[in-house]
């Protein structure tokens, strides 16, 4: 499958994926692909384990490019928008 779209990309993250990630109490949702990247967010334990990196490197970006092998990249994206840390600093600022 070389035809990458965001649905395609998310067929496989769903399909292949995800039932890994849920093994140990984890998720993962597909936010972009732009280029030759894929945007990431990893969920439940997955969001703070300390071998999440290589999770994503070791497991996720190889399945990844098994299917789709434009892919370069696979980046796991913050999972607190940068417009709720802005209200957060305000609200603090003013305590």
């Amino acid at each position: 499958m070389n035809n990458m779209t965001f649905d395609s990309v998310k067929e496989i993250i769903d399909i292949k994926i995800k039932p890994l990630v849920q093994e140990h109490g984890g998720g993962i949702e597909l936010k972009n692909v732009q280029g030759g990247t894929v945007y990431i967010k990893l969920l439940g334990a997955c969001r703070n384990c300390p071998s999440a990196q290589l999770t994503v490197q070791n497991h996720i970006k190889r399945i990844l490019v098994q299917h789709f092998p434009g892919i370069e990249k696979v980046a796991v994206t913050d999972s607190i928008s940068s417009d709720l840390i802005d209200m957060a600093k305000k609200l603090l600022s003013h305590a």
